[in-house]
């Protein structure tokens, strides 16, 4: 005879699960791609996107330099999925239908941060960083002693999705990150030696062999050997952003993108009241607070093909 489980064992079990699940998981992008930050409170006013002061040679009195003119505003959303059973198919569940079920409501809270990160890199064209400007533009705004001359563009017009076009982009990209300057005047990203590639399904076959083919065009391809290089293939851009990639540098303090952590997954239960009682439909859910944003643009380039 099937047992029939009370609210408390029920909860107890279904949470022990979720948990297992959310082990499970691997990693999400946010550790791949962005730069973890600890929230305290609804909203954060993050002032340390631009740059300290430049060192100088002590020819006289120090200078003291204060907290770069920077304001970034992020606030958290709340995101939530909901699970609800009914305790007849709770008792009558003899092929572990409802633990799947637990397990996917898991694995989807896990991963949902995954698509709030590709949504900030598709929606980065429009959308502003600490700068004021869109995140990804030609023309950004030399700031401090940085060279209005020099490499202001994270925005790149691809020149096709071949091998040897991914290649000749992929490398124009890097020399990109390579040229950017700090407010100081100096070179923002020297010494960066782990690079992330995020791209769509469609453009896996032309990127990883533009990446790790050693000959593209009959021509020897060593543009690539002394960098660290990961390929990060994701369904999640798709349609208009089929043919767009993005490089970013994964091994700098403040990377492209940031996500700010609120409150990490949960996993909660409403066993008892009316609906429990009356309906005998025991719900579930599990939520999450935090927020997808804009670090460093000049540490993520986008190649635009569309």
């Amino acid at each position: 005879m099937q047992p029939v489980y009370t609210p408390s064992q029920l909860e107890k079990g279904f949470r022990a699960l979720f948990i297992e699940q959310l082990m499970m998981e691997p990693m999400n992008l946010v550790a791949d791609i962005a730069t973890m930050l600890d929230s305290q409170s609804n909203d954060e006013d993050i002032a340390w996107l631009g740059d300290v002061g430049p060192i100088e040679e002590a020819e006289d009195e120090l200078t003291f330099y204060g907290l770069s003119d920077t304001s970034y505003n992020l606030e958290n959303k709340k995101y939530w999925g909901g699970l609800a059973i009914k305790r007849d198919d709770l008792n009558d569940d003899n092929v572990g239908g409802l633990r799947i079920r637990v397990m996917d409501l898991a694995q989807r809270a896990r991963r949902k941060p995954n698509g709030l990160l590709i949504d900030a890199l598709t929606n980065g064209t429009t959308a502003t960083d600490f700068t004021g400007e869109a995140f990804f533009t030609a023309t950004h705004t030399a700031r401090g002693k940085a060279s209005s001359s020099g490499e202001l563009s994270n925005l790149i017009t691809g020149d096709g999705t071949s091998t040897a076009n991914c290649a000749t982009n992929i490398s124009e990209a890097i020399a990109a990150l390579y040229n950017y300057e700090d407010e100081a005047g100096e070179p923002l990203n020297e010494g960066f030696s782990q690079i992330f590639i995020v791209y769509p399904p469609a453009l896996h076959k032309p990127i990883s062999e533009s990446v790790r083919a050693g000959i593209i065009s009959n021509t020897t391809n060593v543009q690539f050997g002394d960098h660290n290089i990961s390929l990060i293939q994701t369904g999640r851009l798709t349609s208009d952003s089929a043919v767009d990639y993005y490089i970013g540098i994964s091994d700098a303090l403040v990377r492209g993108l940031v996500w700010q952590d609120r409150e990490p997954v949960t996993f909660e239960a409403q066993e008892q009241g009316d609906t429990a009682f009356t309906k005998e439909i025991y719900m579930y859910k599990a939520r999450f607070r935090g927020r997808a944003g804009y670090g460093r643009w000049q540490r993520l380039v986008k190649i635009n093909n569309t």
